[in-house]
């Protein structure tokens, strides 16, 4: 067997197809076009999470197309997963009794901003504040989100408070 030295890029699960594109370029500037050798070169570039969701075309390969089986699987199962995560940030997520900060960053555990812009996901977000941190954020629309969540917690924490009040130093 013969040793191929390859430069893969990166694995970017958040845009496969660019990634394809630009490992395909790879194989073909190093001259590869064996199917079983593409399947191991990608299914060794993949991390943990992007593992699992081909793992029937990694642990079960066909005995054709290896590499056009891994990529179809990984390019509509990764898909579907970003969907779903997109689907609980806009259906089931809710801010409970986290500070707007933690909202906030709990939100962006589930998709980031590739998946979901910042000003998408930030509607989402005050939708689930409470009226009065809404209302002390709504001439802030020029913001940073930084400063919003500082802003939004800190009103957050005089209402939570009672011995604060409404009248509490900001």
């Amino acid at each position: 067997m013969q040793h191929i030295k390859i430069r893969t890029p990166q694995f970017l699960p958040d845009k496969l197809q660019p990634w394809f594109a630009m490992t395909e370029l790879a194989f073909a500037q190093s001259k590869i076009h064996d199917e079983q050798t593409k399947f191991a070169i990608t299914v060794n570039a993949l991390d943990a999470r992007a593992a699992t969701a081909p793992e029937d075309a990694i642990l079960r390969p066909p005995e054709e197309r290896l590499y056009a089986a891994v990529k179809t699987v990984l390019l509509t199962r990764m898909r579907k997963a970003l969907n779903q995560d997109i689907r609980q940030v806009l259906k089931e997520e809710a801010i409970g009794d986290r500070t707007p900060s933690a909202f906030w960053k709990h939100l962006r555990g589930i998709v980031n901003a590739e998946e979901l812009s910042d000003a998408t996901l930030k509607h989402i977000w005050l939708d689930q504040l409470s009226s009065m941190v809404k209302a002390a954020l709504v001439t802030r629309k020029k913001d940073n989100m930084q400063n919003l969540l500082e802003i939004a917690c800190k009103v957050h924490a005089t209402i939570g408070n009672p011995q604060k009040g409404l009248h509490g130093s900001l």
